[in-house]
């Protein structure tokens, strides 16, 4: 049974984003709601931050959520009038959902790699396929090159055989049609944000654990409340870059440690991972 029927329009969301598909805005919602997408007459206006249209709508006249997968808080972007933080964000919205915790705020927190694969990423996380070890050790596959996350590649291929098949600090002829799919066949997966922000995750540490290789993980210095460092090498768990390469060396020589690596329990923060959590944020908002 619908909880309700609502009219959503989502605005100023990147290019090809298909709300009636997207496995939590679509999928997930319409199990609980009767929604009519992109309605002229919207009740509720959900907005990202690549545009201005969201401000055509009047937050006193219509209920504002803010989603966004980006970093808000270090980069720029139109919707929020280019400040950073939080203000603008209370400024337009209701409600917002993130990558980020907010303590006693309307705001639900959701990395991107739950909204772009759904609830049910939990499953294939803490999945029950057969573990093995592979012949390759490394990889990095990256197509947005920043200079300190290059750097610090630059740095583990100085002490590892790295291949590098993405547009960022290529050294293969390969061409990869399927991420999860080729990665699997390695034993690490370099796993760099863009930035090192709390809270602050993609899909980069997820894609690793569902292609059953072991993420080598610099970004969220938080990330060890919502997975184990035990199933994963956590360069927040470090003080110093040799302690990192130590532990690398370890696995690489020890099949029986990257074994037990691989077949450990991932996900702490299940939360992460609850969609009556986030059904209730809605149905807060939606009132």
């Amino acid at each position: 049974m619908y909880l309700n029927k609502i009219k959503i329009k989502f605005v100023d969301f990147w290019p090809g984003f298909n709300p009636t598909t997207d496995p939590v805005f679509g999928t997930f919602l319409q199990e609980h709601y009767e929604i009519e997408y992109q309605h002229v007459n919207p009740d509720v206006i959900i907005f990202s931050v690549f545009g201005n249209t969201h401000k055509i709508y009047a937050k006193k006249n219509i209920i504002k959520i803010f989603y966004t997968p980006e970093n808000f808080l270090l980069h720029h972007y139109p919707a929020l009038d280019g400040m950073l933080g939080w203000e603008n964000v209370d400024r337009y919205s209701h409600g917002s959902i993130t990558s980020f915790e907010r303590i006693g705020s309307s705001n639900h927190r959701m990395p991107c790699y739950v909204r772009r694969f759904g609830f049910d990423l939990y499953d294939r996380i803490e999945n029950n396929l057969p573990k093995t070890i592979q012949k390759k050790n490394f990889v990095y596959m990256q197509s947005a090159c920043v200079e300190f996350r290059d750097i610090m590649v630059q740095e583990l291929m100085e002490k590892f055989k790295i291949d590098c098949v993405g547009r960022c600090l290529n050294n293969t002829n390969i061409n990869v049609k399927d991420k999860l799919e080729f990665i699997k066949d390695y034993n690490f997966v370099i796993s760099f944000e863009n930035s090192s922000t709390a809270g602050y995750s993609t899909e980069k540490l997820t894609d690793g654990f569902v292609s059953n290789t072991i993420p080598v993980y610099f970004g969220d210095p938080n990330v060890g409340k919502d997975f184990y460092d035990s199933s994963f090498v956590n360069y927040h768990s470090f003080d110093k870059k040799e302690e990192i390469y130590d532990r690398l060396n370890d696995l690489i020589k020890d099949d029986g440690k990257k074994l037990h690596m691989l077949q450990s329990t991932k996900i702490k923060n299940k939360d992460l991972f609850n969609g009556d959590l986030f059904l209730k944020f809605i149905k807060n908002i939606i009132k």
